[in-house]
């Protein structure tokens, strides 16, 4: 009789297993490989063990940095109403190819849950057998389980740009400066409109020192977050402008600066279906594992894990 992981399997991937157990030790392998992504994951592999030399079948083959994890997956869903909790003896037979295999450790992966002895056992795996042994539990998930999970991530971005086509740029002109562009005026003048670029900064031979394009490298900006526009000044003594043939000396510049201000929202959410739960019996995983996730996993021809390419994540 199929038991909830061959019909799961069956529906993420439109294969049937034909073996028992297959389905569970399939969707393990994919769990794993999607919780932990910095390790490469086999299943169903071989391994010799190196004192019996015994050929060992290993349900969720784990390998990083060249150490070995041997991991035993068991389905007992379909025994009884409720299923049969993995045993003892399970983890037993577990413990005592570890050494064999030389694995660094080893990981069971039950669909339902552990007896006592079995967890007394696995916590005491290391004086016994001289390898550590982890209890992952994996089931179908319930609505409950994505109580206190983040499902929708909203991010407003502000961004502020410094609109220096715009800018306004005024010259500080000192008294000597001041006398120099009074000698304009005619004598009836009290006043005199005067249209000028200010391109260029010069010294008092009227050689060229600064630009305004250099000062505009220069300029950080420390307005008011949200403000429209920044106020700020350069202090240049001994610069001159130049006004129509004449050189007036000026001590700085004050510049007001507009902001183009743009507002985006980005909405990080998910469609996915929760499927499975992945959980360490010492807490370290507890990982909602989805739909999309599972099936964009494959396997090669080895029975390893090809993972996909990193998403890009699109705005909405």
């Amino acid at each position: 009789m199929p038991t909830i992981f061959d019909t799961l399997h069956e529906e993420l991937f439109n294969s049937k297993c034909t073996k028992e157990g297959e389905a569970f030790e399939r969707i393990a392998t994919l769990a794993m490989s999607i919780a932990c992504p910095d390790a490469d994951f086999s299943h169903d592999s071989k391994v010799r063990g190196e004192f019996s030399k015994s050929l060992y079948q290993i349900d969720v083959h784990q390998k990083k940095n060249g150490a070995l994890t041997f991991g035993e997956a068991k389905d007992y869903t379909g025994r009884g109403k409720e299923g049969a909790k993995v045993g003892r003896p399970d983890l037993q037979k577990l413990g005592g190819a570890l050494p064999d295999v030389e694995a660094e450790r080893g990981v069971f992966y039950s669909a339902t849950g552990y007896t006592r002895e079995a967890m007394k056992y696995a916590s005491a795996a290391t004086n016994i057998v001289g390898v550590p042994i982890d209890l992952m539990h994996i089931r179908p998930s319930i609505e409950s389980d994505m109580d206190g999970r983040i499902q929708k991530i909203v991010l407003t971005i502000t961004s502020q740009t410094p609109v220096f086509s715009k800018a306004t740029w005024t010259p500080i002109v000192t008294p000597a400066g001041d006398r120099v562009l009074k000698a304009l005026l005619k004598e009836e003048q009290e006043h005199i409109a005067i249209n000028l670029r200010v391109d260029f900064f010069y010294d008092s031979k009227g050689s060229i020192k600064a630009s305004i394009e250099d000062l505009s490298r220069l300029i950080c900006v420390n307005n008011d977050f949200g403000s429209d526009l920044a106020h700020a000044s350069f202090h240049l003594p001994n610069h001159y402008i130049k006004v129509g043939e004449i050189f007036a000396e000026i001590s700085g510049l004050e510049y007001s600066v507009p902001f183009s201000i743009k507002t985006e929202k980005l909405e990080i959410i998910t469609n996915d279906e929760p499927k499975i739960l992945l959980r360490a019996e010492d807490g370290s995983i507890n990982k909602i594992i989805t739909d999309k996730q599972l099936k964009e996993m494959k396997f090669d021809d080895s029975g390893m894990v090809i993972r996909p390419n990193p998403s890009i994540l699109k705005k909405t």
